[in-house]
Formats: structure tokens, C-alpha cells, sequence
């Protein structure tokens, strides 16, 4: 829990200020994978494929393309046998931050078992921090990738496990649990009725 929690800290803050840190979010529900950068990793790794931009202000919206087949060759995610492939839908490019989503396409089952490889960006920074975070819909995981340890192989709760109990059997339940009340109540109103009669007649013997 705690190192989930610092993992989140990472992703969330450290990565808007240091260009060598890079959050990426796979979420299950909308089937989606948020990139979080800075706009200088953007712009060093632009520069790396073209040195001509080097000094040059960048318009990254050109390079949409470029970024969504560069992400697909240098970041590996699988479910099972199933490799993912990233369909860039919606880009957003400050003057410090970037983000990234893509579209998780190619992965049809649940997903339960996962394979994360991240190589992105070992060509720009001596040894780059990955920030993984996976959500199925009932639970999260996180972890830390880099150079040296670029993959993690990892199991998702079974989200069969979270699910929460139906209204009609909630109703019944509550039913059930009424009629145990009132016979507890109806049992506990005997035993008292009948200590009461006792002690009537034991009063009733003294006099």
C-alpha cells in the first residue's frame, strides 16, 4: 500500500519536473493509456530523430503520428497472448507538460494476466524512470521500470472477487435479517414474561 502510494506520488509529481521521468496509466473500464511527460522529453527526443529541430521552436501536434508509431515500437503491453497495439486519440502539449491517450486496441479478454516492457526514451536519458500504473476496475498496481529493469510480468485481482451484492439480494438479506430480530426479540419477551410469572408465585408462596 505504501509503495503503491509512492509510486502514485511519483507519477503525479515528480514526472511534471524531471524530462527522464514518464507515467504511463493503463486502465482497463475506458481502455485507455494516459502518458504523462514533460514537454522537454517531447522536444529531446524530436531532436534525437531530427537534429535540424535542435533550436527551433517545435509544434509537437505535427508529430502526432510519429509519436503514437514511436510509443507502439518502444512500449510493450500484453494481457495473456494478447499484445496491445496504441491508437493515439487525444494529445495535449503545455509549455512544461505533455499528455498523452491512447486508445488500447488489440486486447479483447479480462485483464488478469499482464506483461509491461518499457524501452521508451533509453535512447535520449542515460537510465529513464518508467512509472507503471494498472487498473482493472477493482484494483490497482504499481511499479518502477528502467534501463536495467525494463519489464515486469504481474496479476490482476479477480474483479469477480469486488463485485458488490445485487439490490434484490440485498432485499432479501434484509428480510431475513428483520425476521431474525424479531425472533430474538419474541424469545428474549418469553424468557422475561415467564422470570416475571415465576417471581409472581414465589412472592404469592411467601405470604
Amino acid at each position: 500500500m505504501v509503495f503503491g502510494f509512492f509510486v502514485w506520488g511519483l507519477g503525479a509529481t515528480l514526472q511534471a519536473h524531471n524530462p527522464g521521468h514518464i507515467a504511463y496509466a493503463f486502465d482497463e473500464p475506458s481502455k485507455t493509456l494516459t502518458i504523462r511527460l514533460t514537454s522537454q522529453s517531447l522536444a529531446e527526443l524530436l531532436v534525437e530523430v531530427r537534429p535540424e529541430l535542435k533550436n527551433t521552436a517545435i509544434d509537437f501536434n505535427h508529430y502526432a503520428e510519429f509519436l503514437m508509431d514511436y510509443f507502439n515500437k518502444t512500449l510493450f503491453f500484453s494481457v495473456g497472448n494478447e499484445k496491445a497495439f496504441f491508437s493515439l486519440k487525444e494529445k495535449q502539449f503545455g509549455s512544461h507538460d505533455a499528455v498523452l491517450v491512447f486508445a488500447i486496441q488489440k486486447v479483447t479478454t479480462n485483464w488478469k494476466a499482464i506483461s509491461v516492457t518499457a524501452t521508451s526514451f533509453n535512447e535520449i536519458y542515460q537510465n529513464p524512470t518508467h512509472v507503471i500504473t494498472v487498473q482493472n476496475g477493482a484494483s490497482r498496481k504499481s511499479y518502477i521500470l528502467n534501463a536495467e529493469n525494463p519489464q515486469v510480468d504481474f496479476e490482476m485481482e479477480d474483479a469477480a472477487t469486488f463485485q458488490t451484492v445485487p439490490f434484490q439480494h440485498l432485499a432479501s438479506y434484509g428480510v431475513i435479517l428483520f425476521l431474525l430480530v424479531v425472533s430474538v426479540y419474541w424469545i428474549n419477551l418469553r424468557k422475561s414474561k415467564k422470570r416475571l410469572e415465576i417471581s409472581v408465585l414465589e412472592t404469592e408462596r411467601r405470604h
